[in-house]
């Protein structure tokens, strides 16, 4: 969640490109829920892409100390001296990950219900594709900082 907004605070165009998505993009932690919401309405209010500008609206609505967090914190983010196409490229990164975040733990229970309802070849098989997915996303988050 936290290299996510760093990102989108660094590159506002990406900001307006996925403001939809973002939109519905669930968060976990809700000060950095409120901030990306923020900065979804700023973005849908059809600015000029301007870092200084998204930071000022975000001051307004009173998280200027969230925005300090998020820019003093030492994640491994790509900052405004990176490339547009490479920040493009980890924002897709890490909309992915997010999803599956939320999308996994739900399959994964999901599939032990069916698997404790009815074990067969079937549940099982789904059952441990949806432990094998899990594993994989907690390994990639692992590799990312939040």
């Amino acid at each position: 969640e936290r290299t996510l907004l760093q990102t989108l605070l660094d590159f506002p165009d990406l900001l307006i490109e996925q403001g939809e998505t973002l939109a519905v993009l669930p968060l976990e932690t809700q000060r950095f829920r409120t901030v990306k919401d923020a900065m979804v309405d700023w973005a849908e209010a059809g600015p000029e892409p301007d870092a200084a500008d998204l930071r000022a609206h975000l001051a307004d609505r009173g998280l200027e100390g969230v925005v300090g967090e998020l820019l003093d914190s030492n994640s491994a983010y790509l900052n405004r001296a990176a490339g547009l196409d490479d920040a493009r490229s980890q924002l897709a990164h890490l909309l992915g990950m997010q999803r599956r975040a939320v999308e996994l733990p739900a399959e994964l229970a999901a599939a032990e219900r069916a698997f404790a309802d009815e074990e067969s070849e079937e549940t099982l098989e789904q059952l441990t594709e949806a432990v094998r997915r899990n594993h994989d996303l907690a390994r990639a988050e692992a590799e990312i900082p939040d």
